[in-house]
């Protein structure tokens, strides 16, 4: 009885399908609150826990995958065709703006760190693939959390002050784009307050420390196969969006 209780314990918490599910779900709130609600921060707060589970599976990812190739352009396909609808949603045409992007170079950037040698090398690589990201959502944040989540996992543990140290990294982030990007708020499509203004930061960076508790109890499991729905589901909700703003312009 004791053993069966031992590996009933193991089993506990989230697997994968769950914390991607979870994931994905909050990032629906983010983007219908950006598009629909873009003065209420609580849909962009939800949000913030989005980039965290999937910076921690990407690398989880890079570790498990069978082909790195398949799992690249698996990636860059589902980048390429997500283009069009967060442009037609976001109206962002300028470098398409999706997280896809940003996920694909912290892959890369992986690539980079485990298969390159010369430190000067690696880390030229890398800044080049972090400034190629500035295109992308969450730019560099993102492909520096993935890269952290990477060393990480490399030792079977989920190290919160890796995660702590790169929330705090978040907010000073959305700092600065607040306060030295011209319009950042409109760009984002939110109204320039005062309210906004002190706000935001936090809903950047600090609400993401949501995703720690998440990803600690994470158990290794890999859950239900839905892997072709997560790849679906970005184009696809962006293009339920899109659909869903046009017609509240036509019967309204």
């Amino acid at each position: 009885m004791g053993q069966g209780t031992a590996v009933r314990a193991e089993v506990r918490g989230f697997d994968a399908a769950s914390l991607k599910l979870i994931a994905i779900m909050a990032m629906l709130a983010d983007h219908t609150g950006a598009l629909f609600f873009p003065d209420f921060l609580g849909f962009q707060v939800v949000g913030r826990i989005t980039l965290p589970i999937m910076a921690f599976f990407i690398a989880e990812g890079y570790l498990h995958t069978r082909s790195f190739i398949k799992y690249a352009l698996r990636l860059a396909v589902t980048g390429l065709i997500s283009i069009v609808p967060y442009g037609l949603v976001f109206n962002d045409w300028y470098g398409s703006g999706n997280i896809m992007l940003t996920l694909l170079l912290g892959l890369l950037a992986i690539r980079v760190y485990e298969n390159t040698a010369n430190h000067i090398l690696r880390y030229s690589l890398i800044s080049i693939l972090c400034g190629i990201s500035l295109l992308g959502d969450w730019s560099v944040t993102g492909v520096v959390m993935i890269l952290a989540f990477y060393a990480a996992r490399k030792q079977q543990k989920v190290y919160n002050g890796w995660i702590l140290a790169l929330i705090g990294f978040m907010f000073v982030f959305g700092v600065a784009i607040i306060w030295a990007v011209p319009d950042s708020l409109a760009i984002m499509g939110m109204h320039d307050s005062t309210m906004n203004r002190y706000l935001y930061p936090f809903a950047v960076g600090g609400a993401a420390i949501i995703a720690v508790p998440l990803l600690s109890r994470y158990n290794g499991e890999r859950g239900r196969g839905m892997q072709t729905f997560f790849y679906l589901f970005y184009p696809l909700h962006l293009l339920a969006l899109y659909l869903l703003k046009l017609a509240l312009k036509l019967y309204t």
